[in-house]
Parts: C-alpha cells; structure tokens; sequence
C-alpha cells in the first residue's frame, strides 16, 4: 500500500509555482497602482488650495497697492481743497476758469497752428 501512496504522488506532476509568482507580481502591480492613485489624488487636493492662496496674495498685494494710491489721491485732494479754501486759491481758481477782477482786461494768446 505503501507503493501506491508513492506511485500516485510520482503520477501527479507538481503544480506550477508560475501561477503563485504571477499572483504576486499581479498584486505587486495593484498595490503599487493603488498608491499611485492615492498620491495623485492628495497631489490633486493640495495643488488647487495652494495655487488658491497664491492667486490671493497676488490679489491682496495688488488691493494693497491700490488702497495706498487711493491714500495718497485722497490726500492730495485735502490739500487742495484746503488751498483753495484761502483767499489767494479762490483767486487762483477763479483765473484757471478765466474770471478776471473788475478794471482788468482779459488777454488769451493762442498758439500758432503748425
């Protein structure tokens, strides 16, 4: 009986290890896509947030700029104002719109057409 035992399992031709190697290699391969997929999906999450932030520092910084000009308009309008607030800027203002005072006699000279 013993022979037998042997004679079968001699018989029987063992299974290929081909089959084992290529389903580790396969799940390798899946692993590996797995995590592939996963760091594009973070890279992918992460990319729009900061690209975000930077187009909002350049919009600050560009709003910044433009409040310091209004700043500066703004004050220079003040100052203007307080000028012709004076007596010598109302006059000045009144000759710039061509007013003239009583006894003078308004003179324009025009420039020669070329």
């Amino acid at each position: 009986m013993k022979h037998d035992f042997i004679a079968k399992s001699a018989s029987k031709p063992p299974k290929p290890q081909l089959f084992r190697k290529r389903r580790g290699d396969i799940l390798g391969v899946i692993v590996i896509a797995v995590f592939i997929m996963i760091g594009c999906a973070i890279a992918q999450k992460t990319y729009r947030p900061l690209k975000l932030n930077i187009c909002e520092k350049a919009a600050l910084k560009r709003l910044e700029q433009e409040y310091i000009a209004a700043l500066n308009e703004n004050e220079r309008l003040k100052r203007e104002i307080r000028f012709y607030q004076t007596k010598s800027g109302a006059l000045a203002g009144a000759r710039e719109l061509g007013y003239v005072r009583p006894g003078e006699t308004p003179i324009s000279i025009e420039e020669p057409k070329r």
